[in-house]
């Protein structure tokens, strides 16, 4: 919570991040974190809470999976 975007501009591997529409992180948190991240991929879950994809991997499983290939 307390990273800033020289922080995340640090950041120098392939990173996924995950957030539901429903999420308790903002669509617009979630966009400024993939912009200030290098080589970042942004997936928002429509209609989803952030235990709605966090709690169920069988939802959450193919999207991982189809990341790190």
């Amino acid at each position: 919570p307390h990273l800033t975007a020289a922080d995340f501009g640090k950041i120098n591997c392939p990173v996924l991040y995950l957030g539901g529409e429903k999420d308790m992180i903002s669509q617009k948190e979630f966009k400024k974190m993939q912009a200030d991240t290098p080589n970042a991929t942004l997936r928002i879950f429509p209609q989803k809470s952030h235990g709605d994809y966090v709690e169920h991997t069988d939802f959450l499983a193919p999207v991982v999976r189809e990341f790190i290939k």
